[in-house]
């Protein structure tokens, strides 16, 4: 078997810079919370996700009567059913339906992704699932982590740490750029206590800050989602194994 390259994309205005002619699997991962969330819908039930960019398009989407979920720095948006929280996903009331979702970052990322490759959503709560099917494919993977308006967000560097750590060891994946290595390395500073290293982040304290705290613990859960959401046709699906 080939050798397959795992690379990071700590930023999305570096994205641009990650090319390449190799078959690849871009994983897009915002820990807190858009990528979480969607990992939720799915494994409530949600049929679809689609992730619009701008606010204007969710308010058509709920005039059409979809249900919306949306935020923006982290708050509510007025006219949604749901803001940018896991926990808002685990009800009833989504399954069978498509669910469109805006948020300040993520849904940025996952627009900035489909189409150029196989686009798939990660996040801690999926990690394990996520690992299972990349070590089954062949191509290589990048993770673009979503961060926070335009800036790094260690929540997403870390997963991709984590992501990278866990391929390396189990398939034959080569780590070969300063940006996984540092994913990596902050990984092995984290790992051993999640929720003390998470503390420091800024997003961590924004969410904090404005009483939207409740799910961040549940967002650094390992493996606790059976979903693995991927970009088809205008949407998210849930892969079915």
């Amino acid at each position: 078997m080939k050798q397959r390259i795992i690379e990071v994309c700590p930023a999305l205005p570096m994205f641009q810079y990650f090319g390449t002619d190799r078959a690849q699997v871009i994983v897009v991962v915002d820990v807190l919370r858009a990528s979480t969330t969607i990992c939720t819908a799915f494994d409530y039930g949600a049929e679809k996700v689609i992730p619009v960019a701008a606010v204007e398009e969710a308010v058509d989407y709920h005039n059409k009567g979809y249900f919306v979920a949306g935020e923006r720095g982290g708050i509510k948006l007025d006219f949604a059913d749901a803001g940018n929280s896991p926990f808002e996903m685990m009800t009833d009331e989504i399954k069978g339906k498509t669910v469109v979702l805006t948020t300040t970052n993520g849904t940025q990322a996952i627009q900035m992704a489909c189409g150029k490759n196989l686009t798939v959503i990660g996040a801690f709560i999926n990690l394990t699932i996520l690992k299972n099917w990349l070590l089954q494919r062949s191509e290589d993977v990048l993770v673009l982590c979503a961060g926070w308006k335009n800036l790094i967000g260690l929540e997403d560097v870390i997963f991709a740490g984590a992501l990278a750590e866990s391929l390396a060891q189990e398939g034959n994946f080569l780590m070969n750029s300063d940006e996984t290595f540092m994913a990596y390395d902050l990984w092995q500073l984290a790992k051993y206590d999640i929720q003390a290293y998470i503390s420091k982040f800024s997003h961590t304290k924004r969410l904090v800050s404005i009483g939207q705290d409740e799910s961040i613990e549940y967002c650094f859960k390992i493996g606790v989602s059976g979903s693995l959401p991927f970009w088809n046709n205008g949407a998210l699906q849930k892969y079915i194994f």
